[in-house]
């Protein structure tokens, strides 16, 4: 019974360490070559990001980020968000009419302008979207995003 119950134990410590390493793994690779202060300051924006994230744009874009078929297009591992967070960071405060081209699918729905999104709330949103589903693009800084909205469209 002894052999039996160390087994037990044995095995299950290896099942959940093998489970949780895959999701460090993938999480510090978000955070690698970060100082301690913007490691901290990025997960301070991935929290908010995320309950941001979950009002603003999980109704259209999906809790997983993967868009809604052919109407509404995905972020997760999306080539056009991806590819210029400036754009992304000007269409999360404008909005956007027109045809899109995302990882070759064409989509061609308005997306609604958020102009009560402040641009610390757009900074998390986009921190959260560009570092979630298998992206991995950093930081995006509340006065990046500052200086980007002042130049948009």
């Amino acid at each position: 019974m002894k052999l039996l119950t160390f087994a037990i134990i044995v095995f299950g410590s290896v099942f959940l360490f093998q489970c949780n390493s895959g999701k460090q793994e993938s999480e510090e690779s978000i955070y690698e070559g970060m100082d301690f202060r913007t490691r901290i300051r990025m997960r301070q924006y991935m929290v908010q990001g995320q309950q941001q994230y979950q009002i603003h744009c999980a109704n259209c874009h999906g809790d997983d980020g993967k868009g809604l078929g052919q109407l509404i297009p995905p972020l997760a591992k999306a080539d056009y968000f991806l590819e210029d967070i400036p754009r992304a960071i000007c269409i999360s405060r404008n909005g956007m009419k027109g045809s899109m081209l995302v990882n070759g699918v064409e989509y061609n729905q308005q997306m609604p302008e958020h102009k009560d999104l402040t641009a610390l709330e757009i900074a998390e949103i986009i921190t959260y979207a560009s570092n979630s589903w298998g992206n991995v693009s950093g930081l995006t800084d509340v006065k990046q995003v500052e200086a980007i909205l002042a130049k948009c469209k």
